[in-house]
């Protein structure tokens, strides 16, 4: 059988450092570069990470940028820096704003969790 111009068996392969650059056509048909990375994500679920590029050297750099930083920091590092304040407000409300706890007895007593003031906050 004759192999045919887009059989899948004539592809060249993919060089290994392109792996994960993604190039698409945007609305006005220019050429568009990404670079993702997938990891897993906390319940072990893959998750891609994407940014976007001018070019292949840039995406390829983003590649290298985004890993390190997954490794350095992990799911929490690359979602920080797209994270919406609204979603940071309830992060906040839900661990900081809490009645005061305490440890110890009478005077040795010391604040270990919560704040003094923690109505104050909430109506904001």
């Amino acid at each position: 059988m004759k192999s045919r111009k887009g059989d899948a068996t004539n592809k060249e392969p993919k060089d290994s450092r392109d792996l994960g650059i993604i190039q698409k056509k945007d609305r006005d048909g220019n050429i568009v570069y990404y670079a993702r990375i997938v990891r897993a994500d906390g319940a072990g679920r893959p998750k891609q990470y994407t940014r976007r590029a001018e070019n292949k050297s840039q995406a390829r750099r983003l590649i290298k940028d985004l890993k390190e930083e997954y490794d350095s920091a992990g799911e929490r590092g690359i979602d920080g820096d797209r994270l919406v304040f609204r979603v940071l407000a309830a992060e906040y409300k839900k661990r900081k704003l809490i009645p005061a706890q305490y440890h110890g007895e009478g005077e040795g007593q010391r604040k270990v969790a919560g704040l003094r003031s923690w109505k104050t906050p909430q109506g904001f």
